[in-house]
């Protein structure tokens, strides 16, 4: 089995993709007004789907690594 990182580097891991798909959001809301290149929209794009991933995954990452310690801790 692979090893999880710490609940540490889950936790800041989820709000580090929270900050860029947030910001990648407001960011894409000036190509809307037309200051924006089609280039740089396509990148906030994927920094936006890179956020929301990170951000869905680092949870999940930690509610599995928690649950593994628990049956850990079962197994004695």
């Amino acid at each position: 089995m692979f090893k999880l990182p710490s609940f540490t580097a889950l936790f800041l891991c989820g709000i580090i993709g929270l900050i860029s798909f947030m910001g990648a959001t407001i960011w894409g809301m000036d190509h809307f007004y037309g200051t924006t290149t089609k280039a740089l929209v396509d990148v906030m794009t994927f920094v936006r789907l890179l956020g929301l991933f990170i951000s869905v995954m680092a949870p999940l990452l930690m509610l599995l690594k928690l649950f593994r310690k628990a049956d850990n801790h079962m197994q004695g």
